[in-house]
């Protein structure tokens, strides 16, 4: 009887313990989940991602006019200016006229 009784204890201990680690393995990658969405969902994640456009080498013109190897939507400017990608780079080069800017501070 104590044998069966100290072996049904040690059962639910083992029980116990898968119990928890699956517990904590789920929280686990709930966690990680949740963390995944909220780098999508952030201001540089992929879901904000509006249109992908491979650059050619060279010159790139940009801007809403239809003349523009990247198109722009309507409300921005007909031309914005040339984006130039030589060996992996990009410069940008405004269109005249055009102010640019980063939070708020404008720049060349």
């Amino acid at each position: 009887m104590y044998k069966f009784i100290l072996l049904l204890l040690v059962l639910l201990h083992v029980e116990s313990s898968t119990s928890n680690a699956q517990t904590t393995y789920v929280r686990s990658i709930n966690d990680w989940h949740e963390a995944r969405i909220k780098r999508l969902k952030s201001e540089t994640g992929y879901l904000n991602l509006a249109g992908l456009i491979w650059l050619q080498e060279g010159d790139n013109t940009i801007g809403s006019a239809g003349s523009n190897q990247l198109q722009f939507p309507v409300k921005a400017a007909a031309r914005l200016g040339v984006l130039n990608l030589h060996e992996g780079k990009v410069m940008y080069q405004p269109a005249t006229g055009i102010t640019v800017s980063c939070n708020g501070n404008s720049f060349t």
